[in-house]
């Protein structure tokens, strides 16, 4: 019992870091490397109280994010390196399948969404979309269809 409830507060708090990190990336375009470290810190308390965890599951939950940081340096941050160390932070607490669906979501989420600024602005230059956001609908999707586990 004490140790869901403290997976149901560790959750949250991702969750609240996560939703406070897509204000600013909104609002900034860019995510302090505060709320990364945050979220680190707490999936790695939080993989202590998980009992069906392993620690492979949160490295290659971890390695999805730093692959997305490779792709951000690799195409000149086409992909920023804040959300490709978001997504490292978070894949260490949810492993590597929440972690795929997480992201999958969240690129279901940012489709229409862009193609709907295409459609509207008319213009073949560079858009740059915060994916924080998309990330955290990803999140709560993810948490909402079993990845509480």
């Amino acid at each position: 019992r004490f140790l869901n409830i403290m997976l149901v507060g560790i959750y949250g708090l991702e969750g609240l870091l996560l939703f406070l990190a897509g204000i600013e990336d909104v609002r900034k375009k860019e995510i302090r490397i505060i709320y990364i470290v945050a979220m680190g810190i707490v999936a790695c308390v939080g993989c202590l109280f998980q009992q069906n965890h392993s620690w492979y599951g949160a490295l290659g939950g971890a390695l999805i994010g730093l692959c997305m940081l490779g792709i951000s340096l690799l195409s000149e941050e086409q992909i920023g390196r804040g959300d490709g160390l978001v997504i490292a932070a978070l894949g260490l607490f949810f492993g590597v399948r929440n972690t795929l669906g997480m992201v999958c979501f969240a690129s279901l989420f940012m489709v229409p969404i862009a193609l709907l600024i295409i459609v509207i602005k008319k213009e073949k230059k560079k858009i740059r979309l915060p994916f924080i956001p998309a990330l955290f609908l990803g999140y709560v999707m993810t948490i909402s269809i079993g990845g509480m586990s």
